[in-house]
């Protein structure tokens, strides 16, 4: 095999691989924020942040934290359904 050939076969995608370019960058990056939320959720769980008291402002916060980082595993499962572009 000369150079030339080995250049070419390198630079196809094997058959299990996926191309950058049909990579939809927008989903990628809230699949990102789905894993971030599922992290943030087992450490509100699992932590003192869980056990505070809701009273004023922080009720809000913590409420729409906490119903944020629920929404994660349930996005991440839909974003893995998604296709790719053609």
């Amino acid at each position: 095999m000369n150079l030339e050939a080995a250049v070419a076969a390198s630079q196809k995608p094997n058959r299990g691989q996926k191309s950058c370019q049909n990579r939809a960058v927008g989903l990628d990056l809230v699949r990102s924020l789905a894993i971030l939320f599922v992290i943030a959720g087992h450490f509100a769980l699992n932590t003192p942040f869980r056990q505070t008291v809701f009273e004023g402002v922080s009720m809000f916060i913590q409420g729409s934290a906490l119903a944020l980082f629920a929404t994660g595993v349930p996005l991440f499962i839909m974003l893995t359904g998604v296709p790719e572009r053609q």
